[in-house]
Order: structure tokens, then sequence, then C-alpha cells
């Protein structure tokens, strides 16, 4: 077991990804092990599931996928040039953010990759995909929006003064963490700025 750097809950089962190289499955209702796989050979920073498969980023600079019932391996990709911070799943596509400043969308199904995008001039720290838009933050302290289709930037927002290390959408509204010491939330469509607390 090692430091636990991303947690992930999806159909009764919670997803984990360690510095021990790990990635776990246990039972929501009572942490009882389900499976366990050591694919990777540095730390997994991120862990998502959807339709039945995990996806996991790492410090190896690889993303991979694995059934959901028994952690066995499906595909795995190694288009990055550094490692991987981030990994989110949408309507058949992976996105993964990294510390190569870049955005990758692969197939769901095999890996393949379907578009790159290096808009932004440091770490990916975060990516979350939604209603047809791919988000992501930056040590670059900015927040981009592009078309999940084909990685084209539809906005792009500079509203915090340092590293933007998660962001989330949900009901039209882009939610971002900064080391600045504030959450903000801007306009879906157009990253204008609705609020902000610290």
């Amino acid at each position: 077991s090692g430091n636990v750097y991303s947690v992930y809950a999806s159909n009764g089962v919670v997803y984990s990804g360690s510095n021990d190289d790990t990635v776990k499955a246990v039972d929501a209702s009572d942490g009882t092990e389900l499976w366990s796989h050591s694919l990777h050979s540095g730390n997994v920073y991120s862990v998502y599931a959807s339709n039945g498969v995990v996806y996991s980023g790492s410090f190896d600079q690889t993303v991979k996928a694995v059934d959901a019932s028994d952690g066995s391996q499906l595909w795995s990709h190694s288009l990055h040039s550094s490692y991987i911070q981030s990994v989110h799943a949408s309507n058949g596509v992976v996105y993964s953010g990294s510390s190569d400043d870049t955005v990758k969308a692969v197939d769901a199904t095999d890996g393949t990759e379907l578009w790159s995008h290096s808009l932004h001039t440091n770490y990916v720290e975060s990516v979350h995909a939604s209603n047809g838009v791919v988000y992501s933050g930056s040590s670059d302290d900015t927040v981009k929006a592009v078309d999940a289709s084909d990685g084209t930037e539809l906005w792009s927002h500079s509203l915090h003064s340092d590293i933007v290390s998660s962001v989330h959408a949900s009901n039209g509204v882009v939610y971002s963490g900064s080391n600045d010491n504030t959450v903000k939330a801007v306009d879906a469509s157009d990253g204008t700025e609705l609020w902000s607390h610290s």
C-alpha cells in the first residue's frame, strides 16, 4: 500500500490509484478488495471508471484501460512524453492531461489517438469532459475549453493567479480550484466569471 492519489466510485465499486503503482477495486459497501493490478511502473495519479472499464494515468507516461470486473488489461497507450496527471472518459473517448503540457483524446475501445492539443504552456493538472466540450486546468494558471470532437479551442480564461489543480463542469457551469486559494465558477459557454470564493 502507499499514498492514494485518486479515488473514483462507480456502480458500487471504489477504484483507487496509489504511489505503490497499483490500481485497486474495493466493494463500496464494506471496503472488501475485489481486485488489484500493478500494470503501471510508476505512481498512479488518476483513475476514472466508465461503461465497465477503469482508466488510469501514471508517472510511467501511460494511460491504461482495464476490465472493471477483474482488472485485466484491455489496452495501454504511451502517447504522452511525460507523466499523466488526469484522465476522464465521456461518450466513447478517453481524455488525458499531462505534464508534457498536452491534452490527448483517444478511442475508449482501443486507445487509438483521435487528437491532441498543446494550448497550455505548462503542466495540465486536470481534465473534465461534459456536453461535447473538454475543460482543462493547468500550471499556466488558465482554464481552457476545447471542442471534444477535434480539440479546437473555444475559450480560455486566466482568472486565477496560480496553478489550476482541478476543474469540473456541471449544469452549464465550469468550476475550478487553484493554488491561489480560490474556487471560481464560469459560464461553460464562454468562460465568463459568475463568482469566486476564497
